[in-house]
């Protein structure tokens, strides 16, 4: 997408939505498509365990072990440098562990 001024507009081209078990090893990639290069942010709250790190190429990743069950809204921002910001809702739900 092009934006009025002529600059890309940073697109998602990963879930919006994804699925991790509380006390368990999760790992799930954030994956924008740009010309320009793109840095991600998170807005809002992770739950306990879970870290953003932006890899700095359009892509980040949120990892970890997630302690507490539980959905969780963030937004995710992407910003190619020249005032072209994107965002997108970001639901992550946290399942309780299957009792054995």
């Amino acid at each position: 997408m092009i934006s009025s001024s002529g600059a890309p507009v940073p697109r998602f081209t990963s879930a919006d939505t994804v699925t991790a078990t509380a006390g368990q090893s999760f790992s799930s990639t954030v994956q924008t498509a740009s010309r320009l290069p793109v840095v991600l942010s998170e807005v809002g709250a992770l739950p306990a365990g879970l870290s953003f790190t932006d890899l700095g190429n359009g892509r980040a990743t949120i990892s970890g072990t997630p302690s507490t069950a539980g959905t969780y809204e963030l937004g995710v921002l992407a910003d190619n440098g020249i005032g072209r910001i994107r965002s997108q809702a970001f639901s992550l739900s946290v399942s309780s562990p299957i009792a054995s």
